[in-house]
């Protein structure tokens, strides 16, 4: 009886723990599209209005994608690529 209780406890703790786990992941971004920097702009205030959810993720999508070596240098009037959905893995979890 004891060995089932404990056997059940540790099933329920393995997957809240595998449920943390993918919430940590990075998003899938789908979609991409051109973005002109405004004046004050950064590439984290772009991603944010992308993505607000996922935003680091983003930012590092951004940086790679356009090939930015110094995110300081960024001037109004730079064309970016910007990906225009960002899913979590949390959502993509859902049987469709």
């Amino acid at each position: 009886m004891r060995i089932k209780r404990y056997a059940g406890i540790g099933l329920i703790l393995a997957g809240i723990d595998a449920l943390l786990v993918l919430r940590l992941l990075p998003p899938d971004l789908s979609g991409w599209k051109q973005v002109v920097v405004e004046p004050g702009q950064t590439v984290w205030s772009i991603a944010e209005k992308q993505c607000p959810d996922d935003t680091r993720y983003v930012v590092e999508a951004i940086i790679q994608r356009n090939h930015i070596r110094d995110a300081m240098q960024l001037k109004p009037g730079d064309i970016l690529e910007v990906p225009t959905k960002a899913e979590p893995l949390w959502n993509r979890l859902v049987f469709r």
